[in-house]
């Protein structure tokens, strides 16, 4: 809402009201304002003014009506600028990244995106792996058979399944036992040589 128009009208009715009472006035005329003491030619005059002060009155009012909410209203500006800090005492923010600095984030996820880790362990709750070998402590593996080349031992026997071995000798004892053998082979071998030469003398000896 413009208030110039009632300004202008103000200034208007004051120009008036000079005019009015730059007159000479005149006593006990018909239709006379005594009050004002307005003569009957500038009572129609008067009662225009007065109609268009009440007018005013009125605008006035309303204008009264619609600054008081407004009054309100700076007030609470008021209240909130003085809370607010001063260009002095806002932080340095000359090393801080413009919009344009920083990074492109639109392949990054949401966190609404992000799983679910609410059954992942914390730090704290992490066992102490501090006595446990890092990888490059691990002994080399590589010339180790992986599983899959292992061979298939399904059809061995079990440590469970396997006889009491208590009562055979030993590879020691095994040993032992051949070298006597052996010596036993070479006993019998002499032996029946002789027996060969005791038969030989004796055939020579019945044919003479």
């Amino acid at each position: 809402m413009s208030y110039a128009p009632i300004y202008s009208k103000l200034h208007d009715l004051e120009e008036r009201l000079v005019i009015i009472e730059s007159k000479p006035k005149t006593a006990d005329v018909e239709n006379t304002i005594s009050s004002f003491g307005l003569t009957a030619d500038t009572a129609e005059s008067a009662a225009g003014i007065l109609d268009e002060l009440n007018h005013f009155k009125t605008n006035f009012t309303n204008l009264l009506n619609e600054c008081n909410p407004l009054s309100v209203r700076v007030g609470k500006l008021s209240q909130d600028i003085a809370a607010l800090a001063t260009k002095a005492e806002l932080p340095d923010v000359s090393g801080f990244a413009t919009k344009a600095e920083l990074p492109d984030v639109s392949g990054f996820a949401t966190k609404a995106e992000l799983p679910d880790v609410s059954g992942f362990a914390t730090k704290a709750e992490l066992p102490d792996v501090s006595g446990f070998a890092t990888k490059a402590e691990l002994p080399d593996v590589s010339g180790f058979a992986t599983k899959a080349e292992l061979p298939d031992v399904s059809g061995f026997a079990t440590k469970d399944e396997l006889t009491d071995v208590s009562g055979f000798a030993t590879k020691a004892e095994l040993t032992d036992l051949l070298t006597k053998f052996d010596n036993l082979i070479n006993v019998v071998s002499q032996l029946n040589t002789k027996i060969n030469e005791a038969n030989d003398k004796i055939s020579a000896l019945e044919s003479s």
